[in-house]
Order: structure tokens, then sequence, then C-alpha cells
């Protein structure tokens, strides 16, 4: 009887020790483990994005690096999300190598089964290429802009509008013009390369009606739209016109060589003397 009670203490005893190893086992993986499943990150994820899309880009990568410092169990696809923002407010600051380093990060620190990697390698590219153009090279960015253009980035019809422009392929120009103006809408900028662009190819009149139909834009390019507008009617011969818009020009830009120069020229057509001077051979 007394080797039976011993026995079931004894049992008793091992198992309360295992119960109690276990407990202490798990209250240990639970203080290890708590700091790495909770953290802020999301709390700053969501922050950072609020910022974006509010267009404070300098703001929204503050939570974004606040986030990525948070060490955060299974957070790899939230952290290559982070990432993603982080590049792209990079780019929007025209801090196209940082935007490469966060590109190239996703890269080297994460498994791309969480990823496509052939985007990210394009992405990582085309930051360079913005820098490469930052830096006045425009040369063979162009492609990869139309690329980029092709892949769904269709803000980039504008770097690659810009960069054939630099080559002398007006043509492309023309192209990526059109596809960015017909989902951006058009700036005075953007009317000044047309207008100029139909000016050299001696389209007068569809120059004159992409400055027309701009002219409200009122922006830095109003005086060069307005220039031309009176060079295209001079082109067409109609003085008349050209010249009451030069009147109106200098008016408003008295400090304008060329806009002097071509009222000048105006006035000559304008004011023409039809009657004979010195007709010392009574020709008439």
């Amino acid at each position: 009887m007394n080797k039976q009670m011993r026995k079931k203490q004894l049992e008793r005893r091992s198992q309360i020790i295992v119960r109690t190893t276990f407990l202490i086992i798990i209250a240990l993986m639970l203080i290890i483990s708590v700091p790495h499943l909770f953290t802020k990150k999301y709390k700053y994820r969501n922050k950072g994005v609020n910022s974006y899309h509010k267009a404070e880009y300098a703001q929204a990568i503050e939570y974004f690096d606040d986030a990525l410092s948070c060490k955060q169990w299974f957070s790899k696809e939230v952290d290559i999300d982070i990432l993603m923002y982080k590049a792209d407010c990079h780019i929007r600051l025209n801090q196209f190598h940082d935007a490469y380093d966060a590109y190239c990060r996703i890269l080297s620190d994460y498994n791309d089964k969480y990823y496509n990697s052939d985007s990210i390698k394009f992405l990582s590219n085309l930051s360079l290429c913005l820098e490469s153009y930052s830096n006045g090279n425009y040369g063979s960015n162009a492609a990869v802009f139309a690329q980029a253009v092709e892949k769904g980035y269709t803000e980039m019809s504008l770097y690659a509008a810009n960069c054939y422009e630099k080559n002398g392929d007006y043509e492309n120009m023309i192209t990526y013009y059109d596809i960015y103006t017909g989902i951006y809408g058009t700036s005075g900028k953007i009317a000044y390369k047309y207008a100029a662009y139909y000016m050299q190819i001696e389209d007068y009149n569809k120059a004159l009606s992409y400055i027309e139909s701009h002219l409200d834009i009122n922006d830095e390019y109003t005086d060069d739209l307005l220039y031309l507008r009176i060079m295209c009617y001079s082109k067409l011969q109609n003085y008349e016109k050209a010249f009451s818009l030069a009147e109106e020009y200098i008016a408003k830009y008295p400090g304008d060589t060329a806009g002097k120069e071509i009222y000048d020229f105006l006035y000559t057509r304008v004011n023409v003397d039809t009657e004979v001077v010195h007709d010392i051979y009574n020709l008439n």
C-alpha cells in the first residue's frame, strides 16, 4: 500500500514538474516572440501610405523607414510593399538613386516568391535611366521610357517624348505627347511643343489650333504661345491679324526684343506705300 502511494506521489510530482516546465517554456516563448509578433510596423506603414496619398512624400519616407526598422516575424510581404511605396516616393522627389537602392534591397533581401523579379529589375533600371535623364543624358533612355509606357507606366510617356525631342525624332515625340496628354491633359509647355512642331513642318493652321485652344492655361509658356501665334498668322500672310496681335504682345511684354522685331517687320507689311516715289521717267 505504501509503495503504491509513493508511486502515485512520484507520478503526480513528475506531472507537476512536466506541466511547470511546459508552462515555463510557453512563457519564455511568449516573452521572446511577442515583441516580434506585435510591433508598430503596420501602424507606421499605414501612416506612410496616408502621407503618400497626400503627396507628402518626404514625411511618408520617414514613416516607411520607421516601419522597416521594426523587426517583426512573418512580415516579408509587407516589407516589400513598404519598399515599393518608398521607392515611388523617392522617384516623385527626383531622388532616383535612392529609389534604385530601395528596389535593389528587395532583390537582395527577399525571396522572389514574394514578387516578380523581372518587374523589380526593370524598375531598378528605370530608376537609373531617370537619374541619367536628370543629368542631361537622353540617348538610349528614350527606348527604356517607351518600354515603361508599354508596361503600363504611362507617366513615363512625358520622359519618352522629351528624349525623342532632344534626339531630333519629332514624330516619336508627338506620339508620346499624344499618349501623355490623352491621360494627363496638356500643359502650356506641351501645347508649345506641339505648335513648334507643326510650325516646323509648315502646318500653320494646325499649330494655331493648338495655340488658341490652350491660351487659357496661363503658365510660364503663355508668352511663347502668344509669340508663336503672331508668327503663324505672319506665315499665313494674314499681316493685319498678325500686326494686331503684335501690338498686344509688345504692350504686354515691352522688354521682349523678339516681340519688338516682329512688330517692326509687320508694321512694314501693313503700312506699304503704293504711291510711286521719284518717278523721274513719268511712267504714270
